[in-house]
């Protein structure tokens, strides 16, 4: 694969503004087939410092084209023309509280790999077609409290997704699909603290839902199910030493 990113940044006093654009060219060569993915992509983001609140705002559009060739039989060719945005807002409360929320539409266009699958009736790979791009909607809202010591976030979100990317396998199938709809919630915790000049840790935490809300291809068979290799807990803990001042 081939990819350039273009970027143009302008920074002032209350505001930042960031223009660009990229482009991916991608293949992928088999014994009896070629697969490739081109995509360009347009992006705007800038943010807004009015005081006591910070504004942010971001837009995205990509177009992508996939297409399919085989040694033998007609070729197949795909398309997508996508579009995402960003709004933030972070408010100030005081010299060490801050609160914020963010709402975004995102999607996540498949690599080529998506398009392939293990045939367990053949025993190799093989095209299992194209999938459609996945979407997301999320909204965000948390907490910052930074003091001389220690540093707190916490952030609560719920996504709803559309056309979600998932490997389906059973003992006669196997394929890269998409499920029709789907729903994630949750919360993460960052603590960071310094006790003094040598000794500092932190812990992350979070906690996340992933529920199937619609998945026709399985006839209601996961409809209401949990998403699994979604773990439900997760807990990231680090305890950092300074023995002098240039090592750790």
């Amino acid at each position: 694969y081939q990819s350039n990113d273009v970027a143009l940044h302008y920074q002032a006093q209350a505001f930042h503004v960031t223009a660009g654009a990229q482009t991916f060219d991608g293949s992928r060569q088999g014994a009896s087939d070629k697969t490739s993915k081109d995509n360009t992509g347009y992006y705007l983001q800038g943010d807004y410092n009015a005081g006591a609140n910070t504004y942010s705002a971001g837009l995205r559009r990509e177009q992508v084209k996939y297409s399919y060739a085989p040694t033998s039989g007609a070729s197949l060719n795909a398309g997508h023309d996508l579009f995402a945005y960003d709004l933030g807002l972070n408010h100030r409360v005081n010299a060490q509280t801050s609160v914020f929320a963010n709402y975004n539409l995102a999607f996540q266009a498949p690599d080529i790999d998506r398009f392939f699958a293990y045939d367990p009736t053949y025993t190799y790979i093989v095209f299992n077609g194209f999938i459609s791009p996945a979407y997301s909607r999320t909204l965000s809202v948390g907490l910052n409290r930074v003091t001389d010591r220690n540093k707190l976030k916490l952030t609560v979100f719920y996504a709803g997704l559309t056309n979600e990317i998932y490997y389906y396998q059973s003992a006669s199938v196997s394929m890269n699909t998409n499920i029709d709809r789907s729903h994630k919630y949750g919360l993460e915790l960052q603590d960071n603290h310094v006790f003094n000049d040598r000794w500092a840790a932190g812990i992350t935490y979070t906690y996340t839902r992933a529920i199937i809300d619609t998945e026709n291809s399985g006839g209601g068979a996961y409809d209401g199910k949990n998403l699994p290799g979604v773990p439900t807990h997760g807990v990231t803990a680090a305890l950092s030493y300074k023995p002098t001042e240039r090592s750790s």
